[in-house]
């Protein structure tokens, strides 16, 4: 009888092993997907960043400088990378941007490291 008691022991360790080692997995999977949530969100706080510089000094020569310059700024507090050459402003005033943020995978990332790099487009007009 004792032996069973013993077996049936390592079994139940053996499936829960098991069950901890799919939700690791599963959990370094879904990592992204929140984070790509969070950085749309980060790229229009960067975009309405820069907006608002630009109308507050449209008139000025160097309006989109400082525009610039607030977007890599809001986007350095936030932990994300404005991609060189993203920044755009058109005729109407709209500044557009593109973040890139890569997480440091826990496990499967070093094997798919694109999975864990995203990036997002924001586009602002700041009118108030």
């Amino acid at each position: 009888m004792r032996a069973d008691d013993e077996s049936g022991q390592a079994s139940i360790l053996k499936t829960v092993l098991v069950i901890v080692v799919i939700l690791f997995i599963a959990a370094d999977f879904a990592r992204p997907l929140i984070g790509r949530a969070q950085l749309d969100d980060k790229a229009h706080k960067v975009a309405e960043a820069s907006a608002e510089v630009y109308k507050q000094t449209k008139s000025s020569p160097d309006a989109k400088d400082k525009a610039l310059a607030t977007a890599r700024a809001k986007a350095d507090e936030l932990d994300i990378l404005l991609v060189p050459d993203s920044w755009n402003v058109d005729d109407q005033g709209t500044v557009s941007v593109t973040v890139e943020r890569t997480i440091e995978p826990w496990l499967l990332g070093k094997l798919i490291r694109s999975y864990y790099t995203f990036r997002a487009t924001a586009s602002e007009r700041f009118t108030a």
